[in-house]
């Protein structure tokens, strides 16, 4: 469409030309015409009929890219938002195991805080869409960060309701918190590494222009 245009563009240009070096026998060919003036309506017609075209298209594209900057930029914000909460879960995971590992064991109030930050991530989690995610690695890292957070919570209930010896499993939380923190922190990277590059790096992931 856009050649085309240009085609009518080249052809209204070069008939302009023509008119203006043959001006003189012009004047004399429309005086002697009775009709010039059907002819001149009927051009500027045609004219006005390919303008209007050309202003509908224009509209069109300018609306379709309007549209496709607005979804690039509304998943990037969906993507980002997934790469805080596993960066958060890495976190709290990292924070169970420092509290395990420095202190002994979390005290029973450290144990009701975590408890509360691994729910509410997990919640959060939990309301992500996956198919508004078009890449791979932010649906594994936020499914397998909601199913960690759960595990540790259940963990940390365990813990608070007795139900694990400190002496037959005195590494029981620590462990399981450690193995978390380092597979939600790599997560976290790689997710990290992904937004920084968005739209420079694949087709598919840059910014329409």
């Amino acid at each position: 469409m856009q050649k085309f245009y240009i085609f009518i563009g080249f052809m209204l240009v070069a008939t302009g030309c023509a008119a203006v070096l043959r001006w003189t026998g012009f004047v004399v060919w429309a005086n002697d015409n009775p009709n010039m003036a059907a002819w001149v309506q009927a051009i500027g017609s045609i004219a006005a009929i390919f303008m209007a075209v050309w202003a509908v298209d224009r509209s069109h594209a300018l609306e379709t890219r309007r549209k496709k900057i607005e979804d690039f930029d509304a998943l990037t914000q969906v993507l980002e938002g997934v790469f805080q909460l596993v960066g958060g879960a890495a976190k709290v995971a990292r924070k169970i195991y420092d509290f395990e590992n420095l202190g002994g064991h979390a005290t029973p109030s450290e144990l009701v805080e975590i408890g509360i930050e691994l729910d509410a991530i997990a919640n959060a989690l939990s309301r992500v869409d996956p198919l508004r995610l078009n890449r791979h690695e932010f649906i594994e890292a936020s499914l397998v960060a909601e199913m960690t957070l759960r595990r540790l919570k259940e963990a940390v209930d365990r813990v608070q309701s007795q139900k694990v010896s400190c002496t037959l499993e005195p590494f029981y939380l620590q462990n399981l918190a450690n193995s978390a923190a380092n597979d939600l922190e790599e997560r976290a990277k790689k997710l990290a590494k992904i937004t920084e590059n968005r739209g420079t790096v694949k087709v598919n992931d840059q910014r329409p222009k």
